[in-house]
């Protein structure tokens, strides 16, 4: 059985990748434009998305803004204080897995009339 808190999803990168290591682990983020209507195409929404360790460093060796990824993961939060008394949440996808879809360029140009 799959764990409730799964995800999967499809996107364009659309910030550079950013990454950070410091002594226990590798991290890497950045945002993709997802989608939201399949009906209809002009409807996206940002999706913050954060990689760790091996993942976080084959998405920095293979992945550039503009691309397309899959991915696989799960939602989670970061709580931030900003005063006594005051918080903000910030919720992201913490990938576990990603592929990069790439396309020949005659399927890339029918995708792109398509949309």
């Amino acid at each position: 059985m799959e764990d409730i808190n799964s995800v999967q999803l499809s996107g364009t990168v659309i910030t550079d990748v950013k990454h950070r290591q410091n002594q226990d682990f590798l991290t890497a983020s950045t945002y993709l434009e997802c989608v939201r209507d399949h009906q209809d195409h002009t409807k996206k929404i940002n999706v913050p998305v954060k990689l760790y360790n091996e993942t976080a460093a084959d998405f920095v060796k293979n992945v550039n803004l503009g691309d397309r990824v899959l991915i696989t993961g799960r939602f989670d939060a970061s709580v931030f204080s900003e005063a006594p008394g005051q918080s903000t949440t910030r919720y992201f996808i913490m990938a576990a897995s990603f592929v990069k879809i790439e396309f020949s360029r005659s399927e890339e140009r029918r995708v792109g009339k398509e949309c």
